[in-house]
């Protein structure tokens, strides 16, 4: 038995520790990695995420590529 225990002290129960990596993805501050892309400044899971404007041949930024195409507007 702990002397605690046997002094009749007991401790209140602790809340978990909040994650101190978790980033809400509400509030992803990016920065400019080059002339048509952007980074995260705080890592997700270890990971940076890079976001790269991509043109559509007449020098307008079309499409928003995070590992696949997606188009800014619509037609």
């Amino acid at each position: 038995m702990l002397l605690k225990e046997l002094a009749g002290v007991t401790q209140p129960d602790l809340p978990a520790p909040a994650d101190p990596n978790a980033v809400p993805t509400d509030a992803l501050e990016l920065v400019a990695l080059g002339p048509d892309s952007l980074i995260t400044v705080v890592p997700d899971e270890g990971a940076h995420s890079v976001f790269a404007l991509i043109d559509d041949a007449a020098g307008r930024a079309r499409f928003l590529h995070t590992s696949r195409a997606i188009p800014r507007r619509p037609e």
